[in-house]
């Protein structure tokens, strides 16, 4: 989970930079006048951090047990609980980067656009039947959290 969380907010970073996708800084049309997707970046990183933390071992110190008989515990009730943990905040970074690529889509000319694989096209349109194209700023957290549920389910 932890290299996936990297490189999705990796990824986020190089379609927010123009000189990595040729692209508006930040996806906005409107210049330094707009944030566009700026205010995404915090997130993005808080989230892969949460992961990070969460990757660690959920026992560090293996203490025995059952009067010795065995050697230690293995924590497992935990483990998962943060592999749950791990996956709730990997579908929520994933959904910001989808709403991102969505926005980078919309940015490329129209055949690019219709280039998108079978994959591609069902995951942009679903985002976009969620998320509509950012022009003004706005707060973006409700168009992520509705992205985020829509992955849940699927």
């Amino acid at each position: 989970a932890m290299n996936h969380a990297t490189l999705a907010v990796e990824r986020c970073m190089r379609m927010l930079a123009p000189a990595a996708s040729g692209l508006p800084l930040q996806l906005t049309r409107h210049g330094p006048q707009q944030s566009g997707f700026a205010t995404a970046q915090k997130p993005l990183t808080a989230l892969a951090n949460d992961i990070r933390h969460l990757a660690n071992p959920a026992c560090l110190d293996f203490l025995p047990v059952s009067e010795s008989v065995e050697d230690h515990a293995t924590m497992a009730p935990r483990s998962v609980a943060k592999v749950d943990e791990m996956r709730e905040r990997l579908v929520h970074l994933i959904a910001i980067e989808a709403v991102i690529a969505a926005q980078a889509v919309d940015l490329r000319p129209p055949d690019v656009r219709s280039t998108l694989g079978a994959g591609a096209r069902r995951m942009y349109d679903g985002v976009r039947a969620r998320s509509a194209f950012l022009d003004d700023d706005r707060s973006l957290a409700p168009d992520f959290e509705q992205v985020a549920a829509w992955l849940e389910r699927a």
